[in-house]
């Protein structure tokens, strides 16, 4: 779990900031603070979009906030420098409202590995194109599909790559062309769908930088592509995967949003949870804000909403658990086993050889996006190796380590303040009339130099009556868990979703796609 950002004192705050930032109208007795975006991240927020207004007494700041036509709340006014100030942001696409994650799907948005895609690979890694061609072929519906790939102008090429992966069905599919698409797979934390006045838009964060400031600069590339109808850059960055949205069971109406502070400490360390709470759902047009963190990186790590407006899933950490603890080190032995081998070494040397001669000392070079269609074309056998031995090499890599982690774990059992904390979330949602079904979580590794966050089987996709739950490849242990999630949903299809990679790497299903809904 990131660490949390050290809050600039009031009082220091003020003395620095009142004098460069602040601007004054006599008529309304009101001057406007800058808030200061956070130390190493200047892009994370448009520069004047946060502020404080500030005055001498209520009345004057409760009248200026009602002239702008934006929410006031008595409960934010607080002092700052002998004023009393309230938290001032104007949305970056006025009556934007996000769609409701408990809404019938109508689109999904997935970034997938242009290579893999073009070469027609037949395995399923359990990445981000496994997960899609497990989704489309088990949705029966008509989902408009857009897949950011890393090169353009192959129509031939992709024509041929959709017909194998995808078939024939029922859905449609766009291309959006992003020369740096295949940096990044976690869509969900780039966009937000919803709606305006009954037109469809997307929120593109103003920037991603997944826990560090180097990441923006890697990432802003692929941002930029995402202009034109639908696609509004936001004035914020967010994580999307720590937004969820919902209507409330009796409330139709209402959209409630679940939040997580993983963005806070971008643009926000200035700013108490409450104020940063009031920003979000101004952005996102969400009529009340609900705290989810302080358990999971992200929200959806450990609550998921399906669509029939009324259940909730919500983590519920496994430990000491003797059936897991053999189900890994039974997994444990199988890797080790498998790990190697001739014909291993065999994939290796052929790779090895064509990068020696063609892109000697720099293999990145072989696989760039300029050069993918004709590798495609001219070495698809070597290719498909190439994808299947990195795959196998990486899996066991990061599969290990990760799985001792599990084992430590189990052996140290689960962390009291988390599971008091996500009954505490099962028990709001319940008040608040939702059906609560509890969900696995093998939490990570209990020291706390591990940023891994465990396996979550709540970070699911939900469309239509079909949960596509992802699956390690625990065995028998899953295969419980699994059948003991479909009989406590009777009225939906519990579809287990090969996602070791994602797993492995701080994510899930529901990390990499991202949803439009139905209004």
């Amino acid at each position: 779990m990131r660490k949390k950002g050290t809050t600039v004192p009031v009082a220091i705050l003020c003395s620095v900031l009142c004098l460069p930032y602040c601007s004054s109208s006599r008529n309304t007795q009101v001057r406007l603070v800058e808030v200061p975006v956070s130390m190493g991240y200047a892009k994370a927020a448009e520069k004047g979009a946060l502020q404080w207004a500030c005055a001498g007494a209520t009345e004057p700041l409760a009248a200026y906030f009602d002239s702008r036509r934006l929410r006031y709340q008595s409960e934010l006014v607080r002092k700052m420098g002998g004023d009393l100030c309230h938290i001032l942001y104007e949305p970056t696409v006025a009556g934007f409202r996000a769609s409701a994650d408990n809404a019938a799907v109508s689109e999904i948005f997935a970034n997938v590995n242009t290579l893999a895609f073009l070469a027609k690979r037949r395995e399923d890694a359990g990445d981000s194109l496994g997960v899609l061609k497990r989704v489309l072929r088990d949705s029966e519906k008509p989902l408009e599909v857009t897949l950011d790939l890393s090169v353009s102008g192959e129509e031939r090429q992709v024509a041929e790559a959709l017909r194998f992966h995808f078939g024939r069905g029922p859905h449609r599919f766009r291309i959006h062309h992003d020369g740096h698409g295949d940096v990044d797979p976690w869509v969900q934390d780039l966009f937000k769908y919803g709606y305006t006045q009954g037109q469809r838009r997307v929120l593109v964060t103003r920037q991603a930088y997944e826990g560090s400031a180097e990441n923006g600069a890697l990432l802003e590339p692929m941002l930029g592509s995402f202009t034109g109808d639908p696609y509004v850059r936001s004035k914020l960055a967010f994580e999307g995967g720590d937004l969820l949205f919902a209507v409330v069971p009796g409330a139709k109406e209402r959209v409630v949003l679940f939040y997580g502070t993983s963005a806070k400490p971008y643009w926000g360390e200035a700013l108490t949870r409450e104020e940063f709470a009031y920003v979000l759902q101004a952005e996102f047009g969400a009529d009340e804000a609900v705290y989810f963190g302080d358990v999971t990186p992200h929200v959806d790590y450990s609550l998921a909403l399906l669509s029939d407006g009324v259940t909730a899933l919500v983590a519920e950490p496994q430990c000491g658990d003797a059936r897991v603890a053999a189900s890994v080190t039974t997994l444990l032995e199988e890797l080790e086993e498998a790990g190697g081998g001739a014909k291993e070494e065999a994939q290796r040397l052929e790779v090895t050889a064509y990068v020696s001669e063609h892109c000697p000392g720099k293999p990145g070079e072989c696989v760039a996006p300029e050069r993918m269609p004709e590798l495609v074309e001219q070495e698809p056998a070597l290719v498909r190796t190439w994808l299947r031995l990195g795959n196998a090499v990486q899996l066991r890599k990061a599969l290990v380590p990760r799985l001792r982690e599990i084992l430590r774990r189990q052996a140290a059992g689960c962390d009291p303040e988390h599971r008091r904390k996500l009954d505490e979330n099962a028990a709001m949602l319940q008040r608040m009339g939702f059906r609560v079904v509890r969900v696995p979580w093998l939490e990570g590794e209990a020291s706390s130099d591990s940023r891994w966050p465990g396996i979550s089987y709540v970070n699911a996709a939900v469309i239509g009556e079909s949960i596509f739950v992802p699956e390690l490849g625990l065995g028998e242990v899953e295969e419980e868990w699994f059948g003991e999630l479909q009989r406590e949903l009777p009225g939906f299809r519990v579809v287990a979703t090969p996602a070791a990679n994602l797993l492995l790497q701080n994510g899930g299903i529901h990390c990499v796609l991202a949803f439009g809904r139905v209004r």
